[in-house]
């Protein structure tokens, strides 16, 4: 379990320093992590313990931004 209190700590910290959104059917997933490390990539998780998911980007964002990250910018690949 990975709340979002604890990704501001760490934020501040800076034991993370960036973020991704991953789409999951109609949900967006939060993942922070310390660069590109995936040992250190963790979602971020409700205070029950279960991922939280985000129904739109702008919520996701919202919630990154609240951690401290500044969004400047999207960019979307082709799968």
């Amino acid at each position: 379990m990975y709340t979002l209190a604890m990704a501001k700590t760490d934020y501040k910290e800076n034991w993370i320093d960036s973020f991704t959104l991953v789409k999951r059917g109609d949900e967006w997933m939060l993942e922070v992590s310390q660069g590109d490390a995936p040992a250190i990539r963790r979602c971020i998780c409700t205070a029950r313990g279960d991922l939280r998911m985000f129904k739109t980007v702008d919520s996701a964002i919202k919630t990154a931004e609240q951690i401290g990250f500044a969004v400047h910018a999207l960019r979307f690949e082709a799968i």
